[in-house]
């Protein structure tokens, strides 16, 4: 099961992953890129494979986003 860091975009709610963690680089510029929420979790081989081949739709790619961030702390993904 891949090992993931998660950030949430707080002015988007969107959830960005990847199997490194986040560097300073990893964010825009300026003040957007301040204070984003960081969670590590993990999503399973299917998933992430799924992920990497580009062969989910971008609703399934952020239902797995989402759900992985809602599984990795105290607070579900923020519903906007």
């Amino acid at each position: 099961m891949p090992h993931v860091w998660l950030a949430m975009d707080p002015d988007t709610s969107r959830i960005a992953m990847q199997d490194t963690e986040f560097a300073d680089g990893a964010f825009p510029r300026g003040p957007r890129g301040l204070d984003w929420p960081i969670r590590e979790g993990d999503v399973s081989d299917e998933d992430w494979q799924g992920i990497l081949a580009g062969t989910l739709s971008g609703d399934e790619v952020n239902t797995i986003h989402r759900t992985a961030w809602s599984e990795s702390g105290d607070s579900p993904w923020p519903n906007p």
